[in-house]
């Protein structure tokens, strides 16, 4: 059964026309390089908000807890310069209800009352939220922890009060009255109190101002208020202990308020989480982050006052709430310029589609052989498309002319081809004594090196050499010089019948020739020329300016001295025979330059050493002469690893049986 894989992915992409494969690229690689990025940028904006919250929640809860010290401060002062007033000194009704009346006429915010140690009131001013009731007063002075009991102690100070001794809650200012002018001596006489309503105590210390600094450029933030369901926004929190705290803002709902400052109904509020934070840790100031009901949050904490610690609470939906926007924003206009983008790389793709069936047409007639008016062309890129298209068809028809052109002169090359095999010797004159093997490759059509075999009266003459340069100049000097030479070795042997004359003789006589007649072109010839007398186990000699032969015998490897110049050179040149013994089993290699100068694709040269190599693998008694010239034909092909020959190459291996 076929896997439907590749099936579904043909249909899926391959068979998709090219336009739709462009749109879905687009899409495939911009949406998670996008997505990635978009996700490592946002990350990294979160935690410069995230510390950038941090200090300002600190900072927040340092100047809230500021501005109520400050305030604190300042109204217990201006209080106690109050309690100065000879008139409320007096203690008498008619004259501190004036003094009363007039301050609160000038702050109405709070209310004033004095009153006697044994609770009993002298007069009072905004009475709506101050106890009427003497054992109400009594009581508060009978509670150690109270302003009132700290006043008859002598010690001003402030806290929350909540009824049932005032009407509504609200903060709650006292200090002592004195008769005299020496309060160090003198008893107590009575306090003087104030109540500033808890919803107030915003506007009066600068708290609401401070909270709405922290908003957006539409404007505050909303605030927090888990009682009406509203999680989301800021919150600041007094907390005075375990299990009681106001919120301050200029949203304060009274019986809110009265919860939170309830121990038995603390803990039934979604607040708690917040006001443990309180109690975690002693430093003076700290940031934490909690999550309530779900929703996390950022919290800053000063403790620095004793009795009262002050959060700034933020969810992190609102504190990231810029970057958010932005980065929604982002994704946005990212998808709008993917689904563009789109739509132009169809409607292009489109426009891009006929021009290139035209095109297409023109290149498979042009296959053909069907050669057209030209395309249109102008500065467009289907223009240029065309005149690419135009210029390949006309250089396809100067090619198709110039091929017919030289049909004629390749098939003389061809036949020239031929004729120059016929020089080589299809079989060599081995014998019983003599075993021979060569091999000849051009590197052209046709080439400039050659090897040749003759026996004469049971002397193996034997020829390798290498016109200079390649190509047809050195095949016509070629056929030249294996012409006179062959003819040479046969006519000197036949009038001296002495080896070593007719091989100096010959090689003399063709120099001298090529050298006088044609020296002026520059030709010559590198050659081997040897004889292999086997009936007195010799080899002779001359190496006139060819790469030096190589003789095994058993494992011992030699080179055979040079005996002259190159031939065709110098016309009076001289060339020395010489011989060497050639006994039953030694092994003769004569190869041109075309094998140590093989190069492979990094051009590097075959080499001397790796020849040396490959002919000392075996003894000479156990190769042949053909097992040599395949082995070392194997070894150039597979080093050469398919790189442009470079030169001719020639091998001619003997051995004596």
């Amino acid at each position: 059964m076929a896997h439907p894989w590749p099936a579904l992915l043909r249909k899926a992409w391959v068979d998709r026309p090219l336009r739709q494969k462009l749109a879905l690229a687009v899409w495939l690689t911009v949406v998670p390089i996008s997505l990635a990025s978009s996700m490592v940028a946002l990350q990294h904006a979160r935690q410069m908000v995230e510390a950038r919250v941090r200090q300002q929640l600190v900072w927040d809860a340092e100047q809230a807890s500021a501005y109520l010290s400050f305030w604190d401060q300042n109204h217990l002062h201006n209080l106690t310069l109050l309690s100065k007033n000879d008139r409320i000194r007096e203690l008498d009704p008619q004259s501190v209800g004036p003094v009363l009346d007039e301050m609160y006429r000038l702050f109405p915010a709070f209310s004033y009352s004095v009153n006697r140690p044994d609770g009993t009131t002298v007069d009072r001013a905004g009475l709506a939220t101050l106890p009427v009731e003497p054992r109400l007063i009594s009581a508060l002075m009978r509670q150690p922890s109270t302003t009132y009991a700290q006043a008859l102690k002598g010690v001003n100070s402030t806290s929350i009060l909540i009824p049932p001794y005032v009407n509504d809650p609200c903060v709650v200012s006292s200090v002592p009255v004195y008769s005299t002018a020496s309060p160090e001596t003198t008893p107590v006489a009575g306090l003087i109190s104030t109540c500033l309503p808890l919803a107030k105590l915003g506007w009066i210390t600068g708290i609401n101002a401070l909270i709405q600094s922290a908003s957006s450029a539409k404007g505050a933030l909303p605030l927090i208020d888990f009682e009406a369901g509203k999680p989301y926004g800021y919150a600041m929190l007094m907390v005075f202990g375990p299990d009681s705290f106001i919120v301050l803002g200029n949203n304060i709902n009274d019986s809110h308020q009265l919860s939170r400052l309830d121990p038995r109904r603390v803990a039934s509020t979604s607040w708690q989480p917040l006001v443990d934070l309180a109690w975690m840790s002693k430093s003076s100031t700290s940031f934490y982050t909690a999550t309530v009901r779900g929703v996390p949050y950022f919290v800053g904490i000063d403790r620095r006052k004793k009795g009262r610690t002050v959060m700034m609470v933020v969810d992190q939906r609102s504190a990231f709430a810029t970057i958010n926007d932005l980065f929604k924003w982002i994704w946005i206009g990212t998808i709008v310029a993917l689904s563009v983008s789109s739509i132009a790389v169809v409607r292009i793709c489109r426009s891009l589609a006929k021009p290139i069936d035209q095109a297409g047409l023109a290149l498979s007639r042009i296959s053909r052989g069907e050669f057209d008016g030209p395309l249109p062309t102008d500065s467009s890129d289907v223009g240029r498309l065309f005149a690419y298209v135009n210029a390949a068809s006309a250089q396809l028809q100067a090619f198709l002319n110039e091929a017919k052109q030289h049909a004629i002169t390749d098939a003389q090359l061809v036949e020239a081809r031929r004729i120059q095999s016929d020089f080589l010797i299809q079989d060599l004159p081995s014998s019983a004594h003599v075993d021979l093997a060569a091999l000849c490759q051009p590197a052209y059509q046709i080439g400039a090196d050659w090897y040749d075999a003759i026996k004469l009266d049971g002397i193996t003459f034997i020829v390798v050499a290498d016109v200079c340069d390649k190509g047809v100049p050195s095949a016509l000097y070629m056929s030249v010089f294996r012409s006179l030479l062959r003819l040479s070795l046969i006519k000197e042997w036949q009038q001296h019948q002495s080896v070593e004359s007719t091989l100096c003789q010959a090689v003399t006589t063709v120099n001298q020739y090529m050298a006088e007649t044609h020296g002026h072109t520059g030709m010559f010839a590198t050659a081997f020329i040897g004889a292999v007398d086997a009936t007195a186990g010799r080899l002779h000699h001359v190496v006139a300016g060819h790469e030096p032969p190589l003789i095994l015998r058993d494992n011992q490897l030699s080179a055979l001295t040079i005996g002259g110049p190159a031939v065709g050179i110098f016309s009076g040149a001289v060339f020395q025979a010489s011989w060497c013994a050639f006994a039953s089993g030694s092994l003769l290699l004569a190869f041109s330059d075309g094998l140590p100068d093989a190069r492979n694709p990094e051009a590097i040269r075959f080499g001397d050493q790796r020849l040396q190599t490959i002919v000392q693998e075996q003894l000479s008694s156990n190769w042949s002469a053909q097992a040599l010239i395949d082995r070392l034909y194997d070894a150039v092909t597979t080093y050469v690893n398919g790189a442009e020959q470079f030169d001719d190459l020639t091998l001619l291996a003997v051995k004596a049986l």
